[in-house]
Formats: C-alpha cells, structure tokens, sequence
C-alpha cells in the first residue's frame, strides 16, 4: 500500500494505481479547506474507473478527505458517463485513453458534458494533437492493434454552465507500445483549425477566422480553418464560442492550443489570443507542446524495454510533478538533458515493458 496525501495529482494517482496494480491510499484531501473532502468531478471520476474496471475496490470516509483504492482489471468495453458539468469532457477522456490500450476489450465509451471548457484539453485538442501524438507509439501498426484505430468524434457539442455536449472516444487494444525516439521537430509548414459556435450567431466563427488568417498568414501560406455550428435541438446546450488551432511540422509534429470565450469578451480577442499562444508553443520548440509533455513521458515508461527519447521545450510544472509520480510507482527515473543551443530539453528514460494482464494475446 501506498500512500499519499492531499488532492494534487489525485485522478492520475489513481490511473497509475491501475496500471501498477499498486493500492494507495489518498487523505486529507483539502482537510483545511471551509469545503472539505472530494469534489463533484471527482467523485464523477471515481464512478468512471468503476464502469471501467472489473474488481476495484473504492472507499471513501464519510468526510469525503480520505479515498482507499485497490485497483481491479481494467475491462474497457462498451460504456457511457455523464462527466458533469464542473470540468470538461477533456479532464476524463486524458486519464481513459492512459488506461484503454491495456483494458481486456476494445474501448468505445461516451462521455457526455462539456466539450470545450476551461482548463482542462477540448476534445478538439485530443482528437488532433493527443491522438495524433500517440499514434507514434504502435497505433498505427494494423497487426498491433485489436480493435478499430483509435478515434474520437464529436456528436454533440456542449459548453458551460449547462454542457450537453457528447463524443464517442474509441481505442483498440495494443499488443506492444513501440519505443519512441524523436529528436527533430522539423519547421512548421500547415495550420488547421476548428470555430465554432453554440446558439449563437455563425458570425462570430466567421470573424474569429478572419482574424485568425489574418494573423497567421504572416507566418504561414497553408492554413485552413473551419467552422463548426450548434444550434436549436442540435445543441441542447448554452451558448458560447472558442477556436482550436494545431500547427504541424514537415517531421509530423503537432502543437496546439485553446481558447473559449467568457462573457463580455469578443471574437476578435479571442482569436488573436489563440494566435499568440500558438505562436508561443512553436517558438519554445520541441517536438510536443507543453500539454502533450506528461502523457509522452507516461507512454515512453509504458513501452518495450528499450530506450525512448523526445526533445521538448521548458518542462512544464504540471510535468515535473507527473515524473516524480513516475518513479514513485514504476521506478523509472528520466535523464533530463538541456540543450543549451537550441533552449530545449533532451527527456529520456528506458521503458519498463508494461504488459497487458487482463487479456492474453495469440
């Protein structure tokens, strides 16, 4: 048994809990807080583990400050959850794909909520940067995977207060995670993005392209950004507005970025403020954007015993707490390099070769 203490990194203590098949035990869980104990999204996220999971045994104290957990077998399968609308879709579908490639059956769950949101990743930004990142690990490889390719697709789209929004996030089985070494990210060459606007006018898709183009084609010749539009029965849901925007490189590297729209604020601002936080990524370099970093370290843990490893730009907060988590539960610790030429940071580590014990292959 493990134990740890406080809410920092709780649904990732849990998911790495899974996949060690190590129990911990979480507590004072804001204990000094006026609203002690485990929030709504929380509590939300500990029923999805247990339609998740076969056998995990969750307890949680009547004050809600200190959680039990013994991981079972992680079953995946056919499932659907109503995430709530106190965090985005985003905050459960990162810790869901961390745990389908090593379920006993194919993945296909929907998840209802918000699809766009603050602060956590909109599905836009895992369908196009997150999938296509974790492709390089052996879901593309047809006699690697079980199941159908990993995919997400937005049926719905839902923002705050009311969400409404759904997606169905597909993920095959992987038979083995391919060691990953990537060095170069090459030069960014093609933009693409997505406006979109729920039970508001189209307009504001419109303009918040118009800026954005114009923006960007300082920078760049090819780049194509959609619009997407809710309205009526179609989207049950509040009104608001956002752009995701994803720049590629010519070595098939992806950086991106979102922005959603509060009240009082206009299309324009919120395009170039997207522009500028894309830009931003670009400039710091590597070959993953600061959101990407923590799950491409859990995944080069994760794969073959080999060794795995990228270039990325300043390590984030948010990753250099989830290493540490690393070592505690896998003992793997990562050699970090800086690269003083380019203002980078070499991340490499040997993987542990995490086998899948709830199915066995042919």
């Amino acid at each position: 048994m493990q134990f740890f203490s406080g809410s920092s990194f709780f649904r990732q203590r849990i998911v790495l809990s899974l996949l060690t098949s190590l129990p911990i035990t979480i507590s004072d869980i804001r204990s000094k807080s006026t609203s002690p104990g485990l929030r709504d999204f929380e509590a939300s996220f500990l029923r999805l583990i247990d339609k998740f999971t076969n056998g995990t045994q969750i307890t949680v104290d009547e004050t809600g400050t200190k959680v039990v957990f013994r991981p079972g077998h992680i079953v995946g399968g056919r499932s659907v959850h109503n995430c709530g609308n106190s965090r985005p879709i985003g905050y459960f579908l990162e810790m869901i794909v961390c745990l389908a490639p090593f379920a006993k059956n194919e993945t296909s769950i929907r998840l209802k909520g918000i699809t766009n949101g603050k602060p956590d990743i909109s599905v836009d930004f895992f369908k196009n940067v997150i999938i296509n990142n974790l492709k390089k690990f052996g879901f593309e490889t047809e006699d690697n995977i079980i199941g159908r390719p990993m995919s997400l697709k937005i049926l719905r789209r839902g923002t705050s207060p009311l969400g409404n929004g759904e997606i169905r996030f597909t993920c095959p089985i992987v038979k083995k995670l391919d060691p990953l070494i990537l060095l170069k990210e090459g030069k960014c060459n093609k933009m693409r993005g997505i406006a979109f606007t729920t039970r508001i006018s189209p307009q504001i898709s419109n303009r918040m392209v118009k800026t954005t183009r114009t923006v960007m084609t300082n920078f760049l010749n090819d780049i194509h950004i959609y619009t997407d539009h809710y309205s009526g029965k179609q989207s049950d849901t509040s009104p608001g507005f956002g752009i995701s925007l994803v720049a590629k490189t010519t070595r098939n590297c992806f950086y991106g970025v979102d922005c959603v729209g509060e009240k009082g604020q206009i299309a324009e601002d919120i395009a170039s403020e997207c522009c500028k936080r894309i830009l931003n990524e670009i400039a710091i370099g590597g070959v993953v954007d600061s959101s990407s970093q923590w799950i491409m370290a859990l995944f080069m843990v994760i794969c073959s015993e080999d060794v795995s490893k990228i270039r990325i730009g300043k390590l984030n907060k948010y990753t250099i707490g989830w290493l540490r988590a690393l070592k505690t539960f896998f003992g793997v610790t990562f050699q970090i390099q800086p690269d003083s030429k380019t203002k980078t940071v070499l991340l490499s580590c040997k993987g542990v070769g995490l086998k899948n014990i709830s199915r066995k292959f042919n």
